[in-house]
């Protein structure tokens, strides 16, 4: 019986408009800092270049703050590796390093929303 009671209740005020709605979700916002690019040399392996080209555009992604610090929410992200004439390991880095935003319209100074194009554009 109690749980009755207490649909009737919600029904009731649902009905007067003073029960609880929903506003509609708002998309998190993206926004991104121009592209990082960084260099690493590493005379042991492609590996060991990758691993440090990586660590040295995280640590200047984080200048802008611990949130913008992540490859994996990086755009326009690439990595270029190569043999240099000495034998050592060279790769380059460049992405733009981004955060999510979870409160529309609050973009941190000097970063621009991810403006992707529009489906059949060129």
């Amino acid at each position: 019986m109690l749980h009755r009671e207490v649909f009737l209740t919600v029904a009731a005020l649902v009905g007067t408009g003073l029960g609880i709605t929903a506003s509609p979700a708002q998309p998190a916002d993206r926004p991104c800092f121009p592209a990082i690019l960084v260099f690493a040399i590493s005379p042991k392996s492609e590996l060991e270049a990758r691993r440090q080209v990586l660590v040295a555009w995280v640590t200047e992604a984080r200048k802008h703050g611990e949130a913008f610090s992540s490859w994996r929410l990086a755009w326009q992200k690439t990595i270029e590796c190569g043999r240099r004439p000495d034998g050592a390991y060279q790769c380059r880095a460049t992405a733009k390093p981004c955060a999510i935003v979870q409160v529309p319209g609050t973009l941190p100074p000097g970063t621009q929303p991810i403006v992707r194009p529009k489906p059949g554009s060129a």
